[in-house]
């Protein structure tokens, strides 16, 4: 019979601080994921599952120590969306969510670039040669010819 406790505790480490780090798989945010039912899930919602009991609806599993990678239940607990949130900014975690443009420091485009890819836009070129041009994924530029990136330009150049 599977165990997915096996599966979890076969792929973690304690650490120090009494988490329990996990060597599986991550995603790009450093949570651990399992495949579990049949898809990806996070490894510290699984380990929650299983130790404490089901997730209720519309909550999330946070964690108290603050590392994604964590699967100790003793670190975890739920809360909703905005207890999500309010955790994430009183941790000090939200500042990039909050800048825009170059003073976000996870940008890879200067302001100057991304106003040089709308001209390109209007010119005809296509993303992806827009992409390989300024070293960036075609779906950067895409987000950027929609407005989800880099907004206040898109706002200031589409009026």
């Amino acid at each position: 019979m599977f165990d997915i406790n096996k599966k979890l505790l076969d792929r973690t480490s304690v650490v120090e601080d009494g988490c329990w780090m996990f060597l599986g798989a991550w995603d790009s945010h450093q949570y651990g994921i399992v495949w579990y039912g049949g898809h990806n899930k996070g490894a510290h919602i699984v380990s929650y599952e299983y130790h404490i009991g089901p997730v209720p609806k519309d909550k999330f599993v946070l964690h108290k120590c603050d590392h994604p990678w964590c699967v100790n239940p003793e670190h975890l607990f739920v809360g909703t969306k905005k207890e999500n949130y309010d955790d994430m900014i009183a941790k000090g975690r939200g500042d990039d969510c909050h800048r825009r443009g170059e003073d976000n420091n996870t940008t890879i485009l200067t302001e100057q670039q991304v106003i040089e890819i709308y001209s390109l836009l209007d010119k005809g070129l296509t993303h992806t040669s827009i992409a390989i041009r300024y070293g960036v994924a075609r779906p950067t530029i895409t987000s950027i010819n929609s407005g989800q990136n880099w907004r206040h330009l898109y706002e200031r150049y589409h009026q």
